[in-house]
């Protein structure tokens, strides 16, 4: 069994006074308490992190749980998460929605041509006003990249391991059903929380598991001062994806109403730059990634910059301990078992988004196979389609109008409409005409006005062709893919893989062993752990922290042993 315990510690303020001096005493003593209460009552400003892991290789997971403060109860907030190298771009970013409570969890899947570097974790709301963005924390993640050989070449250096913070207010006990595990055996643990006296408490917790071996520089349990200044109360609950629009020149474009489009759904965003270009666009709650393009509603050449104007911490490079080295040696070898197996290591299972295409009914709908065979698509609509016309300007090159056909107008509208082929838009009639018409499929045209603003808002208010071809990866002029972006919004659900009856002789490496986020005590503060030990061999930490609903928190680690 091993106990890791926390007590609250008392404050105790001096007095020292003359016999004379009571009454002033007593008045000195009546404004303090009133002072002081305020300040035990302030809620406490520390967020707690806790990582799977201290460092980590490209291809995996971290894996996290973040605990917000006391004072962030039962405000609704929405946290932007971000993964970020040190010129502020970033790897892997994400919403996760606080819903009233103080814990969050939540993963970044690193890309196997990741570079080494010591990455930045962002934790930052949005101010309900402003609409700007706030660091509400930063904390320091080693990643390495076991592809590359020059790691090899890195002088060791003897580094001393960094222990993790220590989490006051509740101990925690753990006791292992067997110390002593066979590969691929089932590990038991039995968990309890109780309060500094003892008493049972109920608590949420995180759970991870790691090869003693990995020692490192970091911790897996940091702690950050949240800014003093920053108000639960003031953060929004919404979405919004800032940025800045330029003109080619580089110019900051202010007082334009830019808009977005996102392909998958159909739904439209709008936003309104300010004096130095800046925007905060609001977008709909949806899970998983969406293609978001923005277009400029007059047709104006353009360029976005999505910027939170967040400053970053500055961190030492990635430091080489003989323990990085060794487990960089093993994880090339874990992906060439791999490999030999024709199989992959299969560490994160995510629950899929659905998505929902709205229906919309065109103004005209055409079928290219239903009509003979034409040279290309300015002939066609010269043939096919009324409301469309495609026209030559002075120069030889081409424009598009569309017809209003409202009894009430009867006239073109007076910009070109735009063209969304296979879900990206473009106003770029050449582009199209150069396109094999032998490879368009269908063509809708949206042509009333009010169902133009139905379905597309002001996007559409010159009219609307989709096209669809049987073109692979269609590509825009670069000018267009430019304003494409994937944005990932609300982080979908995901856990770690555990392979409960795996092939006798298929081998079974982990480089995440275990992990579990978001869990729960009874009211006994007792939780049972359970899990399949994969084929790793060692002795492994099996790491363990609770918050209950006071914000006092607590940690525990045990170990336990693999043998064949």
């Amino acid at each position: 069994m091993t106990t890791g315990s926390n007590e609250r510690e008392g404050t105790r303020i001096p007095w020292s006074f003359a016999a004379g001096q009571l009454l002033l005493l007593i008045f000195l003593v009546t404004i303090s308490f009133g002072t002081l209460s305020a300040q035990t009552n302030r809620p406490d400003n520390m967020m707690a992190f806790h990582l799977d892991k201290a460092f980590y290789v490209n291809g995996e997971v971290i894996w996290y749980q973040l605990y917000l403060p006391a004072g962030f109860r039962e405000h609704d907030i929405m946290l932007k998460l971000s993964l970020r190298d040190n010129s502020g771009k970033p790897v892997e970013e994400n919403f996760l929605d606080t819903r009233g409570g103080t814990t969050v969890n939540g993963y970044f899947k690193l890309p196997y041509d990741i570079a080494p570097n010591v990455y930045h974790f962002l934790v930052m709301a949005t101010e309900s006003a402003s609409k700007k963005r706030v660091k509400l924390g930063e904390v320091a993640v080693p990643v390495y990249n076991d592809l590359d050989d020059s790691w090899k070449d890195k002088p060791s250096v003897s580094v001393p391991s960094t222990e993790n913070v220590a989490l006051k207010g509740l101990q925690l006990d753990i006791q292992l059903a067997d110390s002593g595990i066979k590969k691929r055996g089932e590990v038991s643990a039995g968990i309890k929380v109780t309060d500094a006296s003892g008493r049972p408490v109920a608590a949420e917790l995180s759970v991870s598991v790691r090869d003693e071996n990995l020692a490192h520089t970091a911790g897996t349990i940091k702690n950050i001062t949240i800014p003093v200044e920053i108000d639960p109360a003031t953060l929004d609950n919404d979405i919004y994806i800032n940025g800045r629009l330029l003109g080619p020149d580089g110019q900051a474009r202010t007082g334009i109403t830019i808009g977005a489009f996102a392909s998958d759904d159909r739904t439209s965003y709008y936003a309104d730059t300010d004096q130095e270009g800046r925007f905060a666009l609001h977008l709909q709650q949806f899970t998983g990634d969406k293609p978001l393009q923005f277009v400029d509603l007059q047709g104006a050449s353009f360029r976005i910059e999505l910027d939170d104007q967040i400053s970053l911490d500055a961190y030492p490079a990635v430091q080489y301990t003989e323990d990085v080295k060794n487990y960089l040696e093993w994880s090339r070898s874990r992906k060439m078992i791999y490999q030999l197996y024709q199989t992959v290591e299969a560490g994160l299972q995510i629950e899929s988004p659905v998505t929902e295409t709205p229906e919309m009914e065109p103004d005209m709908h055409i079928r290219l196979k239903d009509y003979a065979s034409f040279a290309d698509l300015y002939t066609f609509l010269l043939e096919v389609s009324t409301p469309l016309k495609l026209r030559k300007d002075e120069e030889g090159g081409l424009y598009a109008r569309m017809f209003n056909p409202d009894p009430r107008v009867r006239v073109f509208y007076q910009q070109s409409p735009i063209f969304i082929v296979d879900g990206k838009i473009t106003r770029n009639v050449n582009f199209l005409q150069q396109l094999d018409i032998e490879k368009l499929e269908v063509i809708d045209e949206f042509f009333d006005f009010q169902r133009l603003i139905n379905y597309f808002g002001k996007i559409g208010s010159n009219g609307v062709v989709i096209v669809q071809t049987s073109i692979p990866n269609l590509q825009l002029p670069e000018s267009e893919e430019a304003g494409i972006f994937s944005i990932r919004v609300l982080l979908p659900k995901g856990k770690v893989i555990q392979v409960e009856d795996p092939a006798p002789h298929r081998p079974v490496f982990k480089p995440q062993l275990y992990w579990s986020a978001g869990e729960e005590t009874n009211a006994q503060g007792q939780f049972r752990l359970q899990f399949p030990h994969t084929d790793d061999l060692g002795t492994f930490i099996i790491e363990v922290v609770a918050k209950d609903k006071d914000g006092r928190m607590g940690t525990v680690t045990t170990s336990y042993r693999v043998n064949w």
